[in-house]
């Protein structure tokens, strides 16, 4: 009797810990995406594994299912989900827009732009998504067509922060520096990011150092 109660108690620590672990690796996914996505920078890769530090009574119990947990899996899930979702209604904005992100963090560019430019049929003047779209045609590789991306959305919008900031980082990929350092000194000028405005003034004096070195 006392055997059997241990092993349900065990059992729903275990299913307690693969819970709490899933909904620790959706959120962290969520926040890599909000900071993939400020700053214009691409997370291709999170790593096999979650760290956990779970506590001294738990930590047995748990071990072997934090160990099962894998963050692209998890994400894998969470793409497959609403793509039976879109499915069912390919004309919804918000859940394409939600795949196109998905798509995004997981490096899926070919899809994320399919996504993207689906939206902005529907939507033209969405600059959100055509800023997002921007970033993923940088991150495939395409740097000419993500910087028409960006000065696409300045046009109707010249103070979209986001769009000014990936606009930056875009002409430094491609050495144009005087646009860079332009876009980067419009962008301190907007934002009340204290961190983005830290790392903004550190990429425009190492821009300022390149071409004294030129």
């Amino acid at each position: 009797m006392a055997k059997t109660k241990a092993k349900k108690s065990t059992t729903l620590r275990k299913k307690k810990g693969k819970s709490i672990v899933v909904k620790i690796v959706v959120l962290i996914i969520a926040a890599l995406f909000i900071l993939s996505m400020v700053l214009g920078l691409v997370i291709p890769y999170l790593g096999p594994r979650v760290p956990s530090a779970p506590a001294a009574s738990e930590a047995t119990a748990a071990s072997e299912t934090t160990e099962e947990v894998n963050p692209v899996e998890v994400l894998e899930t969470m793409i497959k989900d609403l793509e039976e979702k879109v499915k069912g209604d390919p004309d919804n904005l918000e859940l394409l827009g939600r795949l196109g992100n998905l798509y995004s963090l997981a490096g899926k560019w070919d899809e994320a732009i399919r996504t993207y430019l689906h939206i902005l049929e529907m939507d033209p003047n969405n600059n959100a998504v055509q800023t997002n779209l921007g970033t993923a045609y940088f991150s495939k590789g395409d740097l000419q067509k993500a910087i028409e991306t960006y000065l696409e959305v300045l046009k109707r919008d010249p103070d979209f922060e986001r769009a000014v900031f990936n606009l930056a980082f875009a002409y430094e990929a491609t050495e144009d520096y005087d646009k860079a350092i332009e876009y980067y000194q419009k962008f301190l000028a907007m934002t009340q990011d204290e961190k983005a405005k830290e790392f903004v003034e550190e990429r425009v004096e190492e821009i300022k150092q390149k071409k004294e070195s030129q």
